[in-house]
Parts: structure tokens; sequence; C-alpha cells
């Protein structure tokens, strides 16, 4: 790569030069940040934002003059180096323990544990003090019954070679921490996928953001003075009939709304205001509902005397002869039928027979034979349909004359007259006599004198009392007097007739009158609605002319941020990419392409497309349009994420602390190597923090501390007795099982075994073989193979070879082995067959062969 050329104009020439062409009130933004170096204060907020108000017609203030900015030298920035010293007095943050100290070394520190022992809180507290992108917010915990109190720490560190001391309660972003740089598994999407600003900006680009944050201010402000201005409702919907034709304008009022249109609309007449009443007692009769009400009436009586003529008709037109002859055919067949059931059971003893009981429970029988098929039943040898008993001779004699009774030709014929007769009468028997009777009464009842009703509906009561009468013997088949009837419908059906006809013609007539009204009734009310309109139109005018005020400066507030604003912020954003090209980002670019390669990572493409007046970078694959993580492996987007946070921590000019949380999760063994060089070569120009639950990674910082052991501290992490994640102990190297550590817990075991019973001891037992299996592999390690190989350190030690004694090893592994292909099967870690599972080691056997291992182990150190 060929050497960056300096900038032909300096960052800040570059900025005065772009201010210069804008609006007064952006100059006078960019002079104060040039002025204090920093961001603006409210005072000058408020006044940046009064002049951007009176630049663009959005308050009656005259617009300021602001003289052109002239370039000056800018200040070189100085390098302070922050060390943290010591993380003290850690209380409500998560679950941690409580008079925990972390002192971390100046150069790099390593914080080992494993899943859930604390790290992470304590990482939580460092990222809230920087206020980095992946910061989250700190819980105190969650299962306390008390009321939960802020998180509080003391934080001990130097800057410039200062001591001093931050009581933190929960802030974020507490100067000088906002120098440190923090990667962690929350980091990797940002640092993969996002356009990310840096970090760390050299001052004079420290300008462009620092105006495109009081230009963006300013921005809200006004968006906020347009929210709260800009009507959110139409209070005045209310007040208006929907109908009319102000309603609309009503409806629609805002920055588009002709007031002069709606003030002419509103000033009324003295002749107006004094016909308001006459209209409304227009209206008022006209809403009179006497022709409804008649209209009503009229149907009414249309129904009545339609149901009169209807029953007249069905009366007088009824062929009353055929009925009578049907009826007496009836009767005939009825008694033949009775002489000849008497005849053919005169002498059975046969309980009230032919009663009406009688003849339902023999026919339901009958009918029940026919169902099963048993046509021609009983036959000889039948059992009883009902008991299902052997039915005798004389049973079945019986039997088959019921049979003959309900099958008899006599019952027969009598059945299909009935049918016949039925059909015939139904005209009459469908007469709804209650229905007719109670609208007769109470038309009666509504007449001037009830006493003395019309001829017509006395004759109509009447016909009712005949029909009534006609109706149970019809219903039966059986023979009636309808000649009273027949003479009521007769005289009936003419009248009725006519009378409905009459009732007809006044429902014709009432309707046209109806019509004739609702037309007069819409005219006139439509006059008195807009009338009324008006009048509340004149009522409300200030109210809606500052509605339609406020509605007119939001949306000319609309148009400067949706164009002019948006325009200017995207040009200062354009302008700072030009001045911070050479300054940072093809430093960054060298740096990225360094880390990539040494991590193997693959290549992605950078792009620098900028945002917010600030520098801000892009990677893609330079074959695929898809997302980083949407192609690459976990691990591969792990290593682009740590080299773009390298990359950046490479371009500071300052030193500051880089803290990292388990930033080797999926990488592999050569990847980890180089990060622990990597972590080396930084801690030399910037203290290092490792907080990490590989142990690989542990150990590989520490062997490299061997000879300067000074320049390296380690703490462990762990859980209190009482399950309270953040111990902090200090040490040399991770703690993992030895021998020794492991004989002692055993022999631990070993009493708790004798004092307990049942599963409690089986339980012990299972954890006592656990332990065993464990010890084998920590002895085979540490003794037996003298150290040559060990799991947490990537060297093999070949100078200690000789000190494994293969004339022993044998016997060892003869002793050993068994007992540790033993306790695999009998660990709680491994699944056990279902026919071992019935049988369990004792007390008495886990002694045995506990005293088997220690000997084997004695015999082979002797």
């Amino acid at each position: 790569m060929t050497t960056p050329q300096p900038p032909s104009k300096s960052a800040r020439e570059i900025l005065i030069e772009w201010a210069n062409a804008q609006h007064h009130w952006i100059r006078a933004i960019v002079r104060e940040v040039l002025a204090t170096g920093g961001p603006l204060g409210e005072e000058a907020l408020e006044s940046a934002y009064n002049q951007a108000l009176a630049q663009y017609d959005l308050s009656e203030d005259s617009p300021s003059h602001e003289p052109k900015l002239v370039p000056a030298e800018a200040a070189e920035e100085q390098g302070e180096k922050l060390i943290i010293r010591s993380l003290r007095n850690v209380a409500n943050v998560n679950r941690l323990a409580s008079n925990q100290d972390i002192v971390f070394n100046p150069r790099i520190t390593v914080l080992f544990g494993e899943n859930a022992t604390g790290k992470s809180g304590y990482v939580r507290i460092l990222k809230r003090l920087a206020a980095v992108r992946s910061a989250e917010e700190i819980l105190p915990d969650i299962a306390a019954a008390s009321k939960p109190a802020a998180p509080t720490a003391r934080v001990e560190y130097t800057l410039a070679d200062k001591p001093d001391t931050c009581d933190w309660n929960g802030e974020s972003g507490v100067r000088p921490f906002t120098r440190a740089s923090i990667f962690d598994s929350r980091a990797v999407n940002l640092h993969l996928e996002g356009d990310l600003t840096y970090v760390y900006t050299p001052r004079d680009l420290a300008f462009f953001k620092h105006a495109h944050e009081a230009v963006k201010a300013v921005r809200d402000k006004i968006e906020a003075a347009r929210d709260a201005i800009r009507p959110a409702t139409n209070p005045f919907l209310t007040h208006f009939n929907s109908e009319s034709s102000i309603y609309p304008k009503i409806e629609t009022l805002g920055a588009a709304t002709d007031l002069a249109e709606l003030e002419s609309m509103a000033e009324i007449s003295e002749e107006e205001q004094v016909n308001l009443d006459t209209l409304r007692s227009t209206v008022d009769a006209l809403r009179s509902d006497t022709i409804t009400a008649r209209l009503a009436l009229g149907r009414s009586d249309r129904d009545l005397y339609n149901a009169i003529h209807t029953a007249s008709d069905a009366i007088a037109g009824f062929d009353w002869p055929a009925y009578a002859a049907g009826a007496e055919k009836i009767r005939e067949l009825d008694e033949k039928l009775t002489a000849a059931s008497e005849t053919a059971f005169e002498g059975e003893d046969v309980p009230e027979v032919l009663s009406d009981p009688w003849r339902a429970f023999i026919e339901s029988a009958d009918a029940y034979a026919k169902h099963l098929g048993q046509e021609g039943y009983p036959h000889p040898g039948d059992n009883c349909l009902y008991c299902r008993q052997d039915l005798g001779e004389a049973a079945l004699t019986l039997i088959r004359k019921y049979h003959e009774y309900c099958n008899n030709t006599y019952r027969t014929d009598r059945d299909q007259e009935r049918a016949s007769l039925e059909g015939l009468s139904q005209p009459v028997r469908q007469l709804d006599t209650e229905q007719l009777r109670t609208a007769v009464t109470r038309k009666i009842a509504a007449l001037e004198n009830p006493d003395d009703p019309p001829d017509l509906l006395a004759r109509a009561r009447s016909l009712v009392d005949e029909i009534e009468i006609l109706l149970p013997g019809m219903n039966d088949n059986l023979a009636v007097n309808s000649s009273n009837a027949v003479d009521l419908a007769e005289a009936l059906r003419s009248s009725a007739k006519t009378q409905l006809e009459s009732t007809e013609d006044q429902i014709s007539t009432l309707t046209s009158q109806g019509a004739d009204r609702e037309a007069a009734l819409a005219e006139e009310s439509a006059k008195l609605r807009e009338l009324e309109d008006r009048l509340a139109l004149k009522q409300h005018l200030p109210q809606i002319q500052t509605h339609v005020a406020n509605a007119k400066w939001a949306s000319r507030a609309d148009d400067l941020l949706r164009a002019r604003l948006r325009t200017l912020l995207r040009n200062l954003t354009e302008t700072s990419k030009t001045a911070s090209e050479d300054l940072l980002n093809r430093d960054f670019e060298k740096h990225f392409k360094d880390e990539s390669e040494a991590l193997r990572a693959p290549q992605v493409k950078l792009a620098f497309p900028g945002k917010g007046g600030e520098a801000a970078r892009r990677k893609t694959l330079a074959s695929s349009s898809h997302h980083l993580g949407d192609v690459l492996s976990e691990g591969e987007q792990k290593v682009i994420a740590l080299a773009d946070f390298l990359a950046e921590s490479a371009i500071r000019t300052t030193s500051a602390p880089l803290i990292f949380d388990d930033p080797v999760n999926s990488l592999d063994y050569k990847r980890l190597e180089y990060i622990a060089d990597r972590l080396l070569e930084l801690s030399q120009d910037h203290q290092v923090i490792l907080f990490t639950h590989s142990i690989f990674l542990a150990m590989a910082i520490i062997t490299r501390f061997e000879k300067t052991p000074d320049d390296c501290a380690y703490f462990d992490v762990s859980l209190s007795a009482d399950g309270a994640p953040g111990i902090i102990t200090g040490g040399k190297h991770p703690r993992y099982d030895t021998p020794k550590i492991l004989r002692g817990e055993i022999n631990a075991l070993v009493q708790d075994i004798k004092k307990a019973a049942g599963a409690a001891q089986q339980a012990l037992i299972e954890r006592a073989y656990s332990r065993l299996r464990s010890w084998c592999e920590a002895v085979v390690e540490e003794e037996i193979l003298a150290g040559v190989t060990k799991r947490f350190q990537p060297s093999v030690r070949m100078t200690v070879l000789p000190q494994i004694r293969g004339d022993k090893l044998k016997a060892f592994t003869d002793a050993v082995l068994p007992l540790y292909e033993k306790a695999c099967g009998i660990t709680e870690a491994h699944a056990q067959p279902p026919e071992k599972l019935a049988t369990h080691a004792t007390a008495a056997d886990f002694e045995t062969d506990w005293k088997t291992a220690q000997d084997a182990r004695d015999a082979y150190k002797s």
C-alpha cells in the first residue's frame, strides 16, 4: 500500500469552508464548536434554534447576521495514558458477592472463571462506565426480597500518571473511562454487520461530530415544536352537523384551509337571525308523526280486514256436504270395526278390551312386529316379542286375533277415509282463531263505544265463536252443524272485502301525503342546518383561526425538516467523509488487512459510507450481497469482528484500556495462539484486561509471562459457598484438578459415606467413583507420565520423558485401568444400561477400590 499523502486542507479548514457557505445560524454553531472544542451548551443551542426559526420565517424575529469564519491553527491532541488500577466496593450489580476487590495489573490482567460465575457482571460495570456500543442495562439481584438499590462501585485509576478515584452510581459514559474499548459477544454483530463509526476520532474530526449533533439538536427542537403545535385532533366537529355544507370544511381544517371563505360564511345578517326561530318551528311541525301514526293504524286495519275476509271465505267456500258424507262413512266403518272386534274377542279375558289405551297398546305392538320384519307374527314356536317367553297355543290364538284386529279391512278403509277427510277440512282447521279473536277484540276496544261495535266487527267476533265450536269435531272427523258459521261467513265475505279495499285506498293516500311532507321537511331542515352551523362557525371562529395558523406553521416546519435540514445534515456528513478519508479510513484499512491476514479471516471488502457527520466503515463479501452473518461460520464471523476491533484499537493515539470478555469462543487453537500473541503486543502500549472461561487462552497468556510475572495479574472468579457469583481469588494460574486435591476430596467422601444410608449413601458412592475417575486421569497426567503433556498447555516437555518408569507402568496399568473402567460405569455423568441399574456398588466396594488405586500409585512411586 502506498504511503498516504497529507490532505491539502485540514479538517478544521474544510469545516470552516463548509460553514461559510451555509445560513448564518449554521455559522454560529460551528463558531461555538471551534471556540469550545466540544458540543454546544443549552444556551448556545437555544440561540441557534431561535436564529433558525427567524431564518426560515417560523418566527416574527428578524434573521441575525453572523460574520464568516476565519481559519485558525488546530491545537494538537494530547495523549494521556489511562490505567484502571482497581475495582472495589461493588454493590447491587446482578447477584455479585460483596466485599470483592480486583486490583488490575497496569499491563495485563486475566480473570478466569466458568460460565455463570459472575465475570460478565464485572464486565457490565466497565461497559457502563465506557458507554460502549454493546453496553446493557445493569440489573440488581432480581430474586432479592427488598427493593433494589442503584448499582455502585469505586474505581481507582491513573490518568497521565496522576492517581484518582471515581465513585460510580450506575451512570453511563463516565469520563475518562469513555476512552476504554471493550469487546464481547454482544459486540460481534456490531463489528461484523453494522456501519460503525470510529470510537477514536482525532480532535479536528470531532468538530464535525459536534456540529452535526448541534444541527440535529436544532432539527429535533423544530420537530418537537412542530409536534407540539400541530393539532392532534379536530375539536370542532362535534359542534357542526355532518350533513351541512360547512361540515366538510371543518372536517378538513389544516394548512390548506381557506380562512377567508370561512370568515365570509360566519357573517350572519339580522334578517337570518330573526328567521331562525321561524325555521325551527316549521321543522318541528313537519317532523310531527301524525301521518306516520295514521299509516300505522291503516296498515293494522288492513291486516285485520284481510284476516276476516280470509276466514269468512274459507267457511263460506268450504264443501260442507262432502265433509258430512265423509264423516258419516267414517262413523259407519267404526261401528262395523267395533262389532267385528267384539265378536272376535268375545269370551277372551282381556281387561278393558277395545278401550282407547288397549287400542294404543295393540297397535304399537303390531307396528313393532312389522318393524322387526315379523310379517304374519306369531308362528308356532315363536317367543313373545315382549317377555321372550314361549307362547302356548292359547297365547298364539290371542295374538293372532290382535294382529287381525290391527289389519282388519274395516280398519284400513276407515283410516283411508280419515286421511281423505282431514285433507278436505285442512282450510278450515288451519284458521288461527286465537290471533283473529285478539285482533278483533283490540279493534273493538279502541272504539269510542266498544259496547256497540260496527256490524262487521260484531259479526266477525261471532264468526270466530262459531269456528271455535266447529274445530274440535272437525279435528276428530266428526259430523258438525255448520249452518250458523256459514250464514255469518256469507254475510261477512262481501263486507270484509269492501272494507279491505277502502283501507288500501286510505293507505295509498296517506303514503303520498307523507312523501310530500318528507320533501318539505328535508328542504326546511337543510336551511336550518346551514344557518345553525354558520352560527356555530361564528362562535368558534377565533379558535378555528388559531387552529389553522398552527397547522400552517407545522406544514412549513415539515417542509423545512423534510428538505432543507435533511439535505444539510447529509451534506455535512459528506464533508466529514472528505476530511476523514486521509486521517482515518486509509490508516484503518491497513491495520484491518494486517489483523485479518494474521487471524486467517475470510477476505472482506471495506467501504466507508459515513453517517451523522462521522466517518464510518462497512464490511461486505467481495462476491456476495448477503450479510456476512448469513454466509460465514460462527468462527469466521468472530475473527472478522476481532480484526475490526483490533484495527480500531491500533489507530488510537492515546493509551487506554482494552477489555475483552471471552474473545475466543468458536475459534480454533491456532487462532487462539495468535490472539494470545496479539494481546501480548497490545499490552505494551495499552492496559489489557481479559475475562475468559477458556482455560486454554488463560494458560496461553500466563505462559507468555513466565519470565516477567510482575507484568501479569491472574484472578479466579467463582461462586461462594451459598452460590453467590463473583468471588475474586488471586493466584498464578487457573485452578484445575490435581492428585492431591482429588485425594482430599475422596477421603472426605469416604467419611460422608459412612455417615449416610439408603439413597443418600448411594448418591455419595456414585460421586466418589466420579472423583476416583478424575483422580486416575490426574495421576496419569501428573505422576505416571511426569507431566510430559498436559491438557491446558500447548508444548510437550521432552526433557522430563526419562522420568517415566517404564518398568512399573504395566503393573500400575493392570491395577488402575479396571478401576477406571468401573468408575466410568458408575459415575452419574454416564447413562447406564437397564441391566446395571438394579445393581449398586457398596461402601465397602469403594473403600477396597480406593485402597487398591492408592497402593498401585504408591508402588509406582516407590
